[in-house]
């Protein structure tokens, strides 16, 4: 499991925001595309690795684009704006 998890905190209020993908490491590594383990960890359901999807698949089914979604969820809820592209 691919796990990503990130947190605001500016003393008075915590925000974080989480997500999760299933899937299995592959060697040797696939293609070139994004950073780290990418090119040896494809989701379930996928015949491609991180490293072989276009950026726009990866953060739709990754556990990177998941945590962010919560993560806006959790600021706009809380009332707090974000400014600037992420």
């Amino acid at each position: 499991v691919a796990r990503c998890a990130l947190l605001y905190t500016d003393g008075d209020r915590e925000v974080t925001g989480e997500g999760s993908t299933r899937g299995h490491l592959v060697l040797p590594p696939r293609g070139d595309g994004g950073f780290g383990w990418d090119p040896v960890f494809q989701p379930d359901g996928s015949t491609l690795t991180y490293g072989e999807m276009p950026p726009e698949a990866k953060d739709s089914k990754g556990h990177r684009g998941k945590a962010w979604r919560a993560f806006e969820h959790a600021l706009e809820s809380t009332g707090i704006a974000l400014s600037g592209d992420r």
